[in-house]
């Protein structure tokens, strides 16, 4: 859980609060299917913006 919480820092409150309260498989489930979505979204843009990137470097 330490790499889903150095991705996403600002869920760790929710996820402690959660853990103070009771031990919840599924909420621990749903942030590390949340960070891989971010993964996905961070893989993506770069997949994205990268052909304009090299478009433009092929200019200059």
């Amino acid at each position: 859980m330490s790499v889903v919480r150095t991705i996403n820092p600002h869920r760790q409150s929710v996820h402690s609060y959660s853990g103070y309260l009771f031990y919840n498989q599924e909420a621990d489930l749903m942030d590390q299917t949340n960070a891989i979505t971010w993964i996905g979204l961070v893989i993506g843009m770069i997949g994205a913006i990268s052909p304009t990137i090299f478009g433009l470097l092929a200019i200059f």
